[in-house]
């Protein structure tokens, strides 16, 4: 990223009164300019500032009696995220979820969408214990679970959900996974039992992905900030028709 921007002067301008001036010409044709007594350079391009990182020079150069001027601006970069975490991606497949659970996975639906929604994984990294599912309990009562399910494999996925619902089979389960089902239902708008099975799905990716999970969270942050950064950027731009204002990485050599 570019530290300075430098606003030379597109056409020499005659002085008044030997105090400086800027001229500039716009991609579209139109000049605008600044100097002691005017501005139309701010008709054209407002200033959104986070912090004040600007210092701006100017030098004028005299040839006897003509004065030429030549401001430029020295600018920090706005550094908004100072480390890009590695890129880690989560790793959900519905195939790979299928074959984890057995004959009846036809009742299985695709949940890759939670994936792209950072607000939704973060609330379930800060509200509840997921290091819970680690622990032998878990295992033993969601594989019980799954064993009866699949056991209906020659069934409907209908029957098979109903038969889910009538026997409450996943009542049994610790709070925590009724708290993760719970936010999937509300974010996904599903019945209980969709939601219960997406539910599973979810604890399983987390298990299966190990300490990858927590980077593809961290990536997945950056993501998010990077994306509401270049709205933020594009809200601002008072020309969005014309060109874009997008953030960029600052490469370190």
């Amino acid at each position: 990223m570019a530290n300075k921007i430098e606003l030379k002067p597109e056409v020499e301008p005659i002085p008044k009164n030997g105090d400086p001036s800027v001229v500039l010409s716009l991609s579209t044709g139109q000049t605008i300019f600044a100097d002691k007594d005017s501005n139309t350079i701010r008709d054209f391009f407002s200033i959104h500032v986070v912090t004040n990182p600007l210092l701006p020079t100017a030098k004028a150069q005299r040839f006897g009696k003509v004065v030429t001027a030549r401001a430029s601006m020295n600018i920090e970069p706005t550094i908004v995220i100072k480390t890009i975490p590695k890129a880690v991606y989560f790793d959900y497949k519905l195939a790979n979820m299928k074959r984890a659970f057995g004959a009846s996975n036809k009742i299985l639906m695709d949940i890759s969408m939670l994936y792209s929604n950072y607000t939704f994984l973060n609330k379930i990294e800060k509200m509840v214990n997921t290091h819970i599912f680690e622990l032998k309990p878990y295992e033993k009562s969601i594989s019980s679970i799954l064993a009866v399910i699949n056991n209906s494999y020659t069934k409907t996925a209908i029957e098979i959900k109903n038969y889910i619902v009538a026997n409450s089979m996943f009542a049994g389960l610790c709070p925590e996974f009724h708290a993760i089902s719970a936010f999937i239902k509300e974010e996904l708008a599903l019945d209980d039992v969709d939601a219960y099975l997406s539910a599973w799905q979810f604890i399983t990716v987390k298990l299966a992905m190990g300490t990858n999970y927590k980077k593809a969270l961290r990536y997945a942050e950056y993501i998010a900030k990077k994306r509401n950064l270049d709205n933020t950027l594009k809200e601002i731009n008072p020309f969005s028709d014309r060109f874009k204002i997008v953030s960029k990485k600052r490469i370190v050599l």
